[in-house]
């Protein structure tokens, strides 16, 4: 939030959260490195948390008429690649609708 909120201070008139390769995003969305037992592991719902928070928290502070999209990668090429796709179709619905269903 406080990145989002330099961002539109300065200027920036686009913003993008890497929720794709391997970075923290991903790594709580992937059933593989998500090994959580809390709110943030375990269920689509859960793995979905972070992503959705992270979101809502930007949207409060960037401004609505300027571009913010994410990155998001979605097969792990582990046999689940449809389930995954599934998923993560799932969870783009959730952020183009900018609601946090489990918040």
């Amino acid at each position: 939030m406080a990145a989002a909120r330099r961002a539109r201070e300065v200027g920036y008139g686009w913003l993008e959260l890497h929720f794709a390769y391997d970075y923290l995003g991903q790594s709580f969305f992937s059933t593989h490195s998500n090994q959580r037992d809390d709110a943030y592991g375990g269920s689509f719902e859960n793995r979905c948390r972070f992503l959705l928070e992270t979101l809502a928290a930007v949207r409060q502070v960037w401004p609505e008429h300027l571009p913010l999209t994410a990155r998001f990668g979605v097969i792990e090429y582990d046999g689940r690649d449809e389930e995954t796709l599934a998923e993560s179709i799932e969870l783009a619905m959730g952020f183009k609708a900018g609601k946090c269903w489990i918040c």
